[in-house]
């Protein structure tokens, strides 16, 4: 069970994590309260966070807002625009606080018990399913509905704090899971297309000292293309899970531990926690053990995008994880969340804010290529899933994060992959994105 109050209070935090008032001046949400004055929102959710109620139980309006179409969660009635401006008062006419919290906290997931063999909910079972909305930042949307109802109800103006100069932030994300034995899947890849001079080449350079360095040299031309830098999540672990690879490459290296702290000059470095630790604070606290010994890092995301909504954020928490960027679908890509602004992630255990920081993943290139996935055949056929999300980026703020795994940048017939990444890149160019990495 979670209270209204406690509802009202993660929404709070939430919004003003990327929202700042230009005043100062104090504000109050009168939410399932009696008031006089002010921003009033009714409690409509009808005792759903008391138990676990399939999301088809909410009931929802669509409205238009910002030229785009919103469903509305917890609307009991049917209404064209989401609060009405009565004398002083601002008067929401559904639960916005209960709609955002819903998306926000990740309730679905915990609700939902279907998930696939490796225990991960998935984008066919969630409401972006049932409404069409993964490629519709519908949090954005409820956000911006708030904020202007704050600046109605108190003659201020609240900012984006994320995005100041009104320009969305591009995220580039690598998490490196093949990276020494990439030279066999090239030679196999060679072998498969009759490429056999290209096997002799790989023969000779496979004893190159530095020909594991190959698929990142190629990432940093495309830095310096568009003056952006990475952020690369190295796995610690090299263990099978359920017949899934995890790392080729051992961490402990020292060849590699010195290339990893040579790629921290200019980039960011990451955790990739390796297969059960987003469950397991024994696995987690080994996976940085190992790195701590090449580095400190606060940042992670999962491999395999694992998470488990009531357990994983205080595990991160606990082990002084700061930002998280695993909740993104693995078979679908856009807002598993609803948003591409941060948030801090739910703390089941104490219905509150926990202190990490989630920058939710948007686009992977798994996703889009994989034939168990999407399957894209071309460029134009990813562009028509990408399109939507980066338009909406564009349009409501917040960060586009983008994981391009270093081995689509391998010879292994990916050149489709590593096209469509440009594209992405020279979009946000072209439209003033700015390049950061993952910081708060």
């Amino acid at each position: 069970m979670v209270s209204a109050s406690e509802r009202l209070a993660f929404v709070l935090e939430n919004f003003l994590l990327v929202f700042q008032n230009q005043s100062s001046q104090p504000f109050v949400i009168n939410y399932a309260t009696q008031f006089e004055s002010g921003l009033f929102v009714p409690n409509l959710s009808e005792n759903y966070f008391e138990a676990e109620i399939p999301f088809n139980h909410i009931k929802l309006q669509w409205i238009k807002y910002n030229e785009e179409q919103i469903p509305l969660l917890f609307a009991n009635a049917e209404i064209d625009k989401p609060f009405l401006v009565i004398d002083n008062s601002i008067i929401f006419q559904f639960d916005i606080i209960s709609a955002i919290f819903f998306f926000l906290s990740g309730w679905q997931e915990t609700v939902i018990k279907s998930v696939d063999n490796l225990g991960r909910f998935t984008y066919k079972k969630s409401i972006q399913k049932q409404l069409n909305i993964s490629s519709l930042p519908v949090v954005n949307y409820y956000i911006l509905m708030l904020k202007e109802a704050l600046n109605l109800a108190y003659k201020t103006k609240f900012f984006n704090k994320i995005n100041p100069q009104n320009k969305y932030n591009t995220i580039v994300s690598h998490d490196v899971d093949y990276w020494a034995s990439l030279w066999r899947k090239e030679a196999k890849y060679a072998v498969k297309k009759l490429k056999f001079f290209k096997v002799m080449q790989l023969a000779f350079k496979c004893f190159e000292i530095d020909y594991y360095q190959n698929s990142f040299k190629i990432i940093k031309a495309l830095q310096i293309k568009y003056g952006f830098t990475s952020t690369f999540f190295f796995l610690p672990d090299t263990k099978k899970y359920k017949g899934h690879e995890s790392a080729d490459y051992e961490i402990s290296n020292p060849i590699f531990r010195k290339f990893i702290k040579m790629l921290a000059i200019k980039n960011q470095i990451g955790l990739h926690g390796s297969f059960t630790s987003h469950i397991s604070e024994e696995n987690l606290k080994r996976d940085l053990a190992r790195f701590n010994a090449v580095l400190p890092i606060n940042i992670n995301r999962f491999h395999f995008l694992m998470f488990s909504q009531k357990t994983t954020s205080n595990l991160l928490q606990n082990n002084g994880i700061q930002i998280d960027s695993t909740l993104g679908f693995n078979d679908m890509p856009g807002f598993r969340f609803g948003t591409s602004y941060p948030f801090y992630l739910f703390d089941y255990q104490h219905n509150k804010a926990g202190k990490v920081v989630e920058i939710p993943l948007l686009i992977m290139d798994a996703t889009l290529f994989y034939p168990h996935y999407l399957g894209c055949k071309s460029k134009n056929e990813a562009w028509e899933f990408i399109d939507p999300i980066v338009s909406q980026v564009y349009k409501t703020g917040g960060n586009l994060v983008l994981n391009w795994h270093n081995d689509a940048f391998a010879d292994l017939g990916r050149e489709i992959w590593v096209e469509t990444f440009d594209q992405i890149l020279k979009y946000g160019n072209e439209r003033g994105s700015e390049f950061t990495n993952f910081n708060f």
